[in-house]
C-alpha cells in the first residue's frame, strides 16, 4: 500500500479584520468596539465594520450634535458652518440609510464620551485615552 505524499502544511489563515473587533455596550447603553489584537476600545464603529452607507455618512462633512436641551444642530468643520436645519446632503444619506434598514451607529455625538468602564479618560473624553479629537471631530457650538 503506497502512501500519498503529504501536502505541505499551510499556516493558519489570518482571521478577517471583522473578527478582530467585538462590539460591547457601555454602562449608559452606548455601543463601543474592542480590538482584540491591540486591546484598544473605540467609540466610533471601525471602518472595516461599517456598511457602505455608514462610510458615506462618515465621510460627509456634516455632523449632527445636540444642545444641552437636546435640540439638534449640524456642523461642517471643513466649511466652517453650523446650522439648525439638516443639510440636504446629510438628509439624503440618512434617508438612504433608513430605506436600506441600516440604522447604523451615530457618526458623531455632542456629548462627552466615557471610557467603556465608565471612567473619564485622559484623552479628551475618548476611549482608551486617545489623543485629542481632530478639528472635524470636535463639537462645535450651536448656531446663534
Amino acid at each position: 500500500q503506497q502512501q500519498q505524499p503529504q501536502q505541505p502544511q499551510q499556516p493558519p489563515a489570518k482571521p478577517p479584520a471583522r473578527a478582530e473587533w467585538v462590539e460591547h455596550k457601555s454602562k449608559d447603553g452606548r455601543p463601543y468596539w474592542y480590538h482584540v489584537p491591540t486591546s484598544r476600545s473605540v467609540w466610533e464603529k471601525p471602518a472595516e465594520l461599517k456598511t457602505e452607507l455608514e462610510k458615506a455618512l462618515a465621510s460627509c462633512g456634516w455632523k449632527e450634535f445636540k444642545t444641552k436641551e437636546g435640540r439638534p444642530y449640524f456642523h461642517n468643520a471643513q466649511a466652517k458652518k453650523t446650522v439648525w436645519q439638516m443639510p440636504e446632503e446629510l438628509r439624503r444619506l440618512k434617508e438612504l440609510q433608513q430605506a436600506a434598514g441600516d440604522g447604523g451607529t451615530p457618526v458623531a455625538a455632542g456629548t462627552p464620551a466615557l471610557t467603556p468602564d465608565g471612567a473619564s479618560p485622559a484623552g479628551a473624553g475618548r476611549p482608551g485615552g486617545a489623543s485629542a479629537a481632530t478639528a472635524e471631530e470636535e463639537e462645535a457650538p450651536p448656531p446663534t
